[in-house]
């Protein structure tokens, strides 16, 4: 078969189209997989980045722009209690924003510090995984750093320096006069003590002496005493007989 350089033209120009849209395509698949991936946005803020010495400061961490149908956070930001002289005192829950098909991550912590100089927080990384592939890539945070400054504690009139341990002699006669004042007081409770002891027993009961004198005659006896008090009235009188009878 035989061409015409008309025909050759064309032929060649097709192929250069191809080409160029294979390449085309190419690079639209490479911007979607770096979309995919590769989209999101950390950012890593301090809302001071000077303070005094134990005041605290807000630390604010996010992850931007994730397409929750591609890509999923594998691991989230992490920060020790203490590191680097700075030092958590509160972690805020993570809050979650969808904003047109996108999710932001939000969290805030709040750090303090009682070490005064300039310090670095530790590499704040976040890892995010394809949910096509399973490969996760980790993103890295703009390093941060918190001057602590000291405190100013000339003007403080009431404010005293943290001194030296001095180390204070024992007082001899102190001891024997406390030695000699706890026994003393021991004594008298002992006697107090025995004092009441004694107080409290009960005094025995005087037994009256029993005359050796039988019955009758101890009887006649008071009859005839009866007989010369002359008892009146009569009621009396009988009363006194019979307790003589008795």
């Amino acid at each position: 078969m035989i061409y015409t350089k008309q025909q050759a033209n064309i032929s060649h120009n097709n192929r250069l189209n191809l080409t160029w849209v294979s390449r085309l395509l190419c690079v639209l698949c490479c911007c979607m997989a770096l979309t995919c991936v590769s989209a999101q946005k950390i950012a890593a803020a301090l809302d001071r980045e000077k303070i005094l010495l134990g005041e605290q400061v807000t630390l604010q961490l996010k992850l931007e722009e994730l397409n929750p149908a591609a890509v999923s956070c594998a691991a989230w930001f992490s920060l020790a209690d203490t590191a680097n002289h700075i030092e958590v005192v509160k972690r805020e829950p993570i809050d979650t924003v969808n904003l047109n098909g996108t999710i932001t991550y939000v969290q805030r912590i709040t750090i303090t510090s009682f070490d005064s100089g300039k310090w670095v927080l530790p590499a704040l990384q976040v890892s995010v995984e394809d949910k096509q592939t399973g490969k996760q890539t980790i993103l890295t945070a703009t390093p941060l750093s918190l001057e602590v400054l000291p405190v100013d504690i000339s003007n403080l009139k009431n404010y005293h320096d943290i001194k030296d341990i001095i180390e204070v002699k024992p007082d001899e006669s102190r001891n024997i006069y406390l030695l000699a004042g706890t026994a003393l007081l021991t004594i008298v409770l002992v006697v107090l003590i025995v004092w009441l002891i004694k107080r409290r027993k009960k005094k025995p009961a005087r037994i009256k002496p029993v005359p050796n004198v039988s019955a009758f005659d101890l009887a006649m006896k008071e009859l005839a005493k009866t007989a010369q008090d002359n008892i009146q009235p009569a009621q009396a009188l009988y009363t006194r007989l019979d307790h003589i009878y008795r």
